[in-house]
């Protein structure tokens, strides 16, 4: 089969984000790689679902009535990506990035040549805001924290190891390239995680079955995404479900019992961090919804309760 026959699929999760929705689109666009874009609107009310019937009336849109999460809107997409136009290729980009003419042309070039039945491949992340500063280069996970962890997050791209291509452990949700076989051998992304840590659980879930992640250094995005990564930083909602989604991740009786006692650990230093920092504002917020991700996280409860 030529490159030109063969069927790329770009799924596109929005949530009241038509804008820069809009801008990730005529990224994408612009790139002349021969793809479909899938767009999963979930349940915006600020009109995305007409926005986009008007700007971009050939992306395929599918509108949900309501905001069903991240992982549930991504795995709308893939499903219909494999179901419906039988994709030989699939890459989850989130809505605020936007790639480069050089993004699916390595990537493909790459897929060409893997003799995997199963892998994964992403790119090199830079800051949208600063193009200069790497937001990814690579990552792996750390079971001591539970987490993935990004190489050269915040550096200058100036160092030879940002554009070794290489093997790494963990990929990032905003850019993850893929085929249909992945989604047969692992399945697709924990509903039960809404959003959050989604990009951890299922790169444990590859690694456990040793399939291969590929780091692509000439595989450029940009993403919109804030520099900052102090605790004032974070929104009580990131605070919910990144607490309450690190109990969730994982495998094994063992490690989950570890990962729930440092998550609580973690947590209360967070909390004393909040209370004793005179910069950091919505301390009531912030401390209720940690509180909440761990009563939650050992309940085992979905993400229907939320901050309630």
């Amino acid at each position: 089969m030529s490159k030109s026959e063969l069927v790329l699929a770009i799924v596109i999760v929005n949530y009241n984000k038509k804008e820069i929705t809009k801008n990730c689109i005529d990224s994408l666009i612009e790139e002349k790689t021969p793809k479909q874009i899938i767009l999963v609107d979930n349940g915006s009310n600020d009109g995305s679902s007409l926005f986009f019937e008007k700007y971009h009336p050939d992306v395929c849109q599918i509108v949900n009535k309501e905001n069903t999460g991240f992982c549930i809107g991504n795995n709308i997409g893939i499903s219909y990506a494999i179901n419906n136009l039988r994709a030989d290729y699939i890459c989850l980009l989130n809505n605020d990035t936007i790639v480069t003419y050089k993004t699916f042309p390595v990537l493909l070039e790459k897929a060409a040549s893997i003799t995997f039945e199963a892998y994964m491949l992403t790119g090199k992340i830079y800051y949208n805001q600063n193009p200069n500063i790497l937001w990814y280069a690579g990552g792996y996970l750390s079971c001591l924290h539970g987490i993935g962890k990004h190489y050269g997050r915040n550096a200058v791209d100036d160092k030879k190891e940002y554009s070794v291509d290489k093997r790494v452990t963990y990929a990032s949700g905003c850019f993850m390239f893929f085929t249909p076989s992945l989604i047969a051998k692992v399945g697709m992304l924990n509903e039960r995680l809404f959003m959050y840590m989604d990009d951890t659980d299922f790169c444990m879930r590859l690694l456990k079955q040793n399939i291969p992640i590929f780091y692509l250094s000439a595989a450029v995005i940009y993403h919109d995404v804030g520099t900052g990564m102090k605790l004032e930083n974070y929104s009580p909602f990131y605070l919910y479900f990144s607490t309450r989604n690190r109990f969730w991740v994982g495998d094994g009786l063992l490690y989950k019992l570890y990962l729930s006692i440092y998550t609580v650990v973690i947590s209360i230093v967070k909390i004393i961090i909040i209370l004793s920092n005179r910069s950091i504002t919505q301390k009531n917020k912030k401390i209720y919804a940690i509180g909440k991700g761990i009563l939650h996280g050992l309940m085992h409860k979905n993400h229907a309760t939320c901050l309630s």
